[in-house]
This record gives structure tokens, sequence and C-alpha cells, in this order.
């Protein structure tokens, strides 16, 4: 072999080299680019199934329902990680009392995603207003594994729910209208 053929498969050899590099690396930025466009979906899954509860959440207090809220509550605890607030049926009402004026008990959320040993059990509402009902107290709830922080409690009935929901509500930049 010359000096010329050996220098051309050199080089041949150093540019099919480059080119296996540089198709690893694509193939590289491909397989990331997949993983992560997984991830979104993940994630886009995972908010629209939140986007579902609320507005869940929003149908049943425009039809005065606090009673599915709190069922769905307790049997999904997906759901009361998203909701807002914690509804909680503050005792059992004697069926002669229609179930539009049962008390539920409100609790404002911030979900706080942590371990705590034992169980911390919730705090009744004040005693103000009618019957004890519509009173505030600071609350801390805990169900094992989940704490969920309320600088609030008060205690609403299905009909008020009902009642309150319909109005323009100013959200970000925008107004909701709800009917």
């Amino acid at each position: 072999m010359s000096d010329k053929e050996v220098v051309k498969q050199a080089f041949a050899e150093a540019e099919k080299e480059a080119r296996e590099k540089q198709v690893g690396e694509v193939k590289r930025i491909v397989v990331k680019t997949l993983e992560k466009l997984e991830d979104v979906r993940k994630n886009l899954k995972k908010l629209q199934e939140e986007e579902k509860i609320l507005k869940m959440d929003i149908d049943d207090l425009k039809d005065g329902r606090l009673d599915r809220i709190s069922e769905r509550q307790e049997k999904d605890p997906e759901s009361k990680k998203v909701s807002v607030v914690l509804i909680i049926k503050e005792k059992e009402v004697i069926r002669e009392v229609s179930p539009w004026y049962w008390p539920y008990t409100v609790v404002w959320q911030q979900y706080i995603p942590q371990t705590l040993p034992g169980t911390i059990t919730y705090c009744g509402s004040g005693t103000s207003g009618n019957s004890g009902w519509g009173g505030t107290s600071n609350c801390l709830l805990s169900t094992g594994d989940n704490i969920w922080a309320s600088a609030t409690a008060s205690s609403i009935t299905c009909s008020v729910a009902k009642d309150a929901t319909v109005g323009a509500y100013a959200v970000g930049d925008h107004v909701v209208h709800l009917r």
C-alpha cells in the first residue's frame, strides 16, 4: 500500500469514527428527549386528574352537595390532597331533618407532604353562630402519613353552599362566572 492509500484509509476511518460518535450523541439526545416527554405526559395525566377532582368539587358546590365532596374525600386520598378544603360531616343528624341542613365542617387546607409518628386528630369548630355553626378555629389534621394544615375551620350546610356558589369570581387575569 502506498502512503497515499494509507492516508486515504486513515482519513476514511477517522471520518467513520467521528460519524459514529455523532450518531451516538444523537441517539443519546433522542433517548433523553423521550424520557423527558414521558415525564411530561405523566405530569399532564396527574394534572388532568387533579383538574377533574377540582371541577367535581365546583359542580358539587353548585349543586349544594357537600356530602358528595365529603364522601369522595373519605374514599379517595388523592381527592383529599387536591381539594382546597376538607369537608367533614359534623355529626349524624336524624333523618327527619332535611339533608340540606346537615352541618359540615369546612377546613381550609394547605397540604404538607410529610410523615409524623402517631396521629393528630381534627380540632372542632368554635361555638359562635347558630347552634355552634359558623365558628372558626385553628386546626391540624393527620391521617397517618400526610398532614393538612389549616388556618381556620367553619361550618356550613348544603343549602348555603348551593345558594352562595353563584357569582363572578376574579381568578388571576380573568373572571369566571358560575351559575
